[in-house]
């Protein structure tokens, strides 16, 4: 025979017990949806982190500051271009800048940072035409050789474009301006955790 009591309890058992499966039920599909944003977010930055580094080699803080171009090669059948910069630390595309409509001598003023663990490889900008139909012609290539600029100071220049295929006398010009910062491995590395971290959160509320 079970008492109103007995049973008020067997009651209270049930209802807890069930309660305590719906929360950890509700846990492991939490557990198990960040695990997926996990795994896509690593496929997404390009898999998981390299291998550590020796700290005692040189990392670089490079900080870059496309201006403008001048005189580029008109590349349109209305004589101008629509002219976009894409910079290459060697072989490694690094950065795109915005696309300026028939512009010959357009002004960007954009800023990006990369870290240069090794200054022997050169910064090369490619101008390239922006076309609507078929494949972007390209405008110029500048070389910046990053073992000829000073430490901590800013190194403004004008470079020529090489590589223009053009068929009047003037010569395209990029000017930039470029800053080196010798830092640690420990600084590299955290940077690239917090941009890790700041892309996860974005990506996770981005699909929720």
């Amino acid at each position: 025979m079970t008492t109103e009591a007995e049973g008020h309890t067997n009651g209270v058992q049930q209802t807890s017990s069930s309660g305590l499966l719906n929360l950890n039920k509700f846990k492991d599909q939490i557990n198990q949806r960040a695990r997926t944003v996990m795994d896509k977010a690593s496929s997404v930055i390009g898999g998981p982190p390299p291998p550590p580094t020796n700290p005692s080699d040189p990392v670089y803080w490079t900080e870059v500051l496309i201006e403008r171009g001048k005189d580029l090669a008109a590349k349109d059948v209305n004589g101008t271009s629509d002219p976009y910069v894409k910079v290459f630390y060697g072989s490694e595309d690094k950065y795109t800048s915005s696309i300026i409509p028939n512009e010959l001598d357009p002004v960007w003023n954009e800023k990006f940072t990369i870290f240069t663990e090794d200054l022997n490889i050169p910064l090369y900008f490619r101008i390239f035409d922006r076309d609507r139909i078929g494949r972007d012609e390209p405008m110029g290539v500048a070389k910046l050789d990053l073992w000829k600029l000073p430490f901590e100071r800013l190194y403004a220049a004008t470079l020529e474009l090489e590589e223009e295929q053009r068929t009047d006398a003037k010569i395209g010009s990029l000017k930039i301006s470029v800053l080196i910062t010798p830092k640690t491995v420990e600084f590299r590395d955290e940077v690239r955790k917090e941009k890790r971290r700041n892309f996860e959160i974005i990506f996770y509320f981005f699909i929720t």
